[in-house]
């Protein structure tokens, strides 16, 4: 039963964002991909299967790795400036493990966790590049919505798998905060 609700809510929340995204813009786009589409279910999917101890140290997990997320988005806007998009993506993910391996050595309460990274997004948000020029809006393939529902819903099952055998709460919330082609453009 619970996989079956991973497999009919996680498309469906993906789904709707995408669609809204679309409907109304990038504003509202950007604003949507910042939601938790994939954290949250696999973060419910975790109290539900593991119990409220092992979710409770993976939320505390999840946000560490939205700092991981800032810096990645810092240390690709930061390359896309003057390199390639292939340079720009290998710097992000290198920023990315990179900070995700140095989090992983520290221990913090779920408040302190919360505060550093409202702090790190507020200053995050400053430091982003704002570009030259504004680009026109792509039509996004046909296969662009099926493709990213298969990606969220596979990303929530193995995730939820993994917590089960690896029983591993830091771990399987890193997982969750890695770039996905899902999330990009929403």
């Amino acid at each position: 039963m619970g996989t079956l609700v991973k497999i009919l809510l996680t498309p469906a929340l993906v789904a709707v964002a995408t669609l809204l995204a679309r409907r109304w813009g990038p504003g509202v786009g950007g604003t949507i991909a910042g939601l938790p589409l994939t954290s949250t279910p696999v973060s419910i999917f975790l109290a539900l299967e593991q119990g409220p101890k092992f979710a409770a140290t993976a939320a505390v997990w999840t946000l560490l790795g939205l700092l991981s997320q800032a810096i990645l988005c810092l240390a690709y806007s930061w390359s896309a400036r003057r390199a390639a998009w292939w340079t720009s993506v290998g710097t992000g993910v290198s920023a990315f493990l990179a900070a995700t391996l140095i989090l992983e050595r520290v221990s913090l309460s779920l408040a302190t966790a919360f505060a550093l990274v409202c702090g790190l997004l507020m200053v995050t948000a400053v430091l982003i590049p704002v570009p030259a020029g504004i680009f026109g809006l792509a039509r996004p393939p046909g296969w662009d919505l099926p493709v990213r529902m298969c990606v969220a819903t596979a990303s929530v099952v193995a995730l939820t798998m993994i917590a089960a055998t690896a029983r591993r709460p830091n771990c399987c919330a890193a997982l969750c905060s890695a770039p996905s082609p899902t999330r990009p453009c929403l």
